[in-house]
Parts: C-alpha cells; sequence; structure tokens
C-alpha cells in the first residue's frame, strides 16, 4: 500500500486498506516448512507481494537451487523426492512432479539461452576456454566449452556453453559454428589457451580478429615446467654428486681390516 501502518490514506496513494491477515501458507525451505501469514487487502484489485518472497511463492530459490544441483549430478525425479523426504522431513519435501517442472524450467531456460540472437552483441574481448567436469560419478571428467566477453561499454557477458566429448579441433569447430549460426561478430581480441584445436578454431572463425594467449594459462604453465624441471635437476644432481654415495659394507669391513 505504501503506508505504514495505521497511516491514513492521502489522496495521491493507491486505493484499499489492510484488514486483518489471510490464513498461514506454509513455504518450504532448506530448514523445512515455515508458515507465514500474509496480509489481506479491501477494496483493491492489488494482491499482496512480500519484498522477501514475492506474490504466491510456495518454496525458496535455495530449495529450488538444491533440487536443480541435485538433478545436475544425476540424481533421477524419484531420487531427489525421497533424499528430500529424509533430510527434510514430509512437510518441507517436494512432490516427483515438482522436481520434474523445476528441472523443466531450467532446460527450457538453457535451451532459449542457447539459441538466442547475438547479432546485436559488439564484443572487444571475447574469452574461449573449457574445463573438465565429471558429470556422474564413476565417470571420466568431460569438458565443457564456455564463451564470455565484455562488449564496447565495458559489460561482461556469458555467450555461450556447450557441454562436448574433448577439447578436440572438431570440438571446437562444432562450437564455432554455433556462435556462427547465432550471428555473432568477430571480436577485436580473442583470449585462449595454448590448445592447438581451439587455435585452429579460432584462426577459421575470427581471421581478422587479433588472438593472445591467456597470461594465466601461461603463468601456470611456466610454473608448472619449472618445478619439473627443477625436481629432474635434483634428481640429476643427486646421481652425479660423489659425495652422495655411501660405501657399501663390504667396502667399510675391507679398509677396517687394512
Amino acid at each position: 500500500m505504501g503506508r505504514e501502518r495505521y497511516e491514513r490514506r492521502g489522496g495521491d496513494d493507491p486505493a484499499g486498506y489492510r484488514n486483518g491477515h489471510q490464513s498461514p501458507v506454509a513455504v518450504k525451505t532448506t530448514m523445512g516448512p515455515v508458515e507465514l501469514s500474509r496480509p489481506k487487502l479491501r477494496d483493491t484489485d492489488e494482491r499482496f507481494c512480500s519484498q522477501l518472497f514475492g506474490t504466491g511463492v510456495t518454496r525458496t530459490a535455495a530449495l529450488e537451487a538444491l533440487v536443480i544441483s541435485a538433478w545436475v549430478r544425476g540424481l533421477s525425479d524419484r531420487d531427489i523426492e525421497a533424499a528430500l523426504a529424509e533430510v527434510l522431513g514430509a512437510e518441507a519435501a517436494l512432490s516427483r512432479s515438482t522436481v520434474s517442472r523445476i528441472c523443466s524450467q531450467l532446460r527450457d531456460e538453457f535451451v532459449r539461452f542457447s539459441e538466442n540472437d547475438l547479432s546485436k552483441l559488439r564484443l572487444d574481448y571475447l574469452y574461449l576456454d573449457g574445463a573438465n567436469f565429471k558429470m556422474h560419478e564413476h565417470a571420466r571428467p568431460e569438458p565443457v566449452l564456455v564463451a564470455w566477453g565484455i562488449d564496447t561499454e565495458g559489460h561482461p557477458h556469458l555467450v555461450a556453453m556447450e557441454a562436448a566429448t574433448s577439447e578436440s579441433a572438431d570440438a571446437w569447430g562444432d562450437f564455432r559454428a554455433g556462435l556462427k549460426s547465432r550471428c555473432l561478430r568477430a571480436p577485436l581480441l580473442v583470449i585462449s589457451d595454448g590448445a592447438p584445436g581451439l587455435i585452429v578454431a579460432i584462426e577459421v572463425q575470427f581471421p581478422q580478429s587479433l588472438r593472445q594467449r591467456c597470461v594465466i594459462h601461461y603463468v601456470e604453465s611456466r610454473i608448472m615446467w619449472t618445478r619439473g624441471s627443477n625436481a629432474r635437476f635434483r634428481r640429476t644432481s643427486s646421481c652425479s654428486n660423489p659425495h652422495n654415495h655411501r660405501p657399501s659394507k663390504k667396502a667399510s669391513s675391507s679398509s677396517g681390516g687394512r
């Protein structure tokens, strides 16, 4: 209503007033169900909207995030329903249909994100990289190819994200083709690591763009190479140093006898 408690309505204030509370509503959270009493409004067509939970919310975003996290890790709708009932109790658990609906909404959002038009996006810097994740328990890590960039006004954008079987030239080529089909314009500078397949895809897709190797990847590779070289040097020095060779017990006893 935009007014304090018991404050009278002014001439420019919206119509309506509070008149008691509605029946308590249970909001499911990661800590169990919480009962809320929503104010009842009179003489207005507007619904009460909580600044904390919004309008008509029956579960928190944290609980939905927990469901999504379990689904991404390979749990089925039935397994998620049983796990929530076991941990949070039957009153706070979500039904199998609700779990399926939450996951379907996430899938639909990702499809829309993967197909949105990029023709109006003007990037100065485009970053391309892959990160390995275990999609399921006891499975080998698989790469997820990611593209994000900085536009001409300095704002960051997550451009694309796609699961792949490897970081080969073919995999990055398919990823590149997806960006092309969405009409992404060539950026001023493309930043990547030194993966050969990725470099080939960049040179084919963005031949007019400048390319720079990621400084962080370069420094990390130099550190790993230096550590390996130092370890090999220490092993070589230890073997070639005559002071590190102790005489055998047989040789010591022979010299002591003389």
